[in-house]
């Protein structure tokens, strides 16, 4: 999983209740940086925080060559090296809001 570290990674999420409605959709992105057996940690930007994702190299595909424009903030960013595409289950509105800020936070 090592050499995931330096590359830049293209993440969607798309938040769903327990009965499978899709209630939130957001992108980001970031350089990873850190990554173990408990995460993956992806630096976004301007933010202290690293932004979790699960231990999993599998759910990492890689980008075709481009320009990607983020949805929500219309930014751009140019010729990621990785993406991520994650379905997750939220079960209240304040994990959803840990999510949108931190990502996946390992137990």
């Amino acid at each position: 999983m090592s050499e995931l570290v330096g590359k830049t990674v293209l993440i969607g999420l798309t938040c769903l209740d327990r009965t499978g409605r899709e209630i939130d959709r957001f992108q980001t992105f970031g350089t990873v940086e850190e990554v173990d057996e408990r995460w993956i940690g992806v630096r976004r930007p301007g933010l202290s925080e690293l932004f979790g994702l699960p231990p999993a190299p599998e759910l990492f595909e890689p980008a075709s060559t481009g320009t990607y424009t983020l949805d929500s903030t219309g930014e751009r960013v140019e010729a990621p090296d990785l993406l991520v595409t994650l379905q997750i289950t939220v079960t209240d509105p304040d994990s959803l809001l840990a999510i949108r800020g931190l990502g996946y936070v390992p137990q």
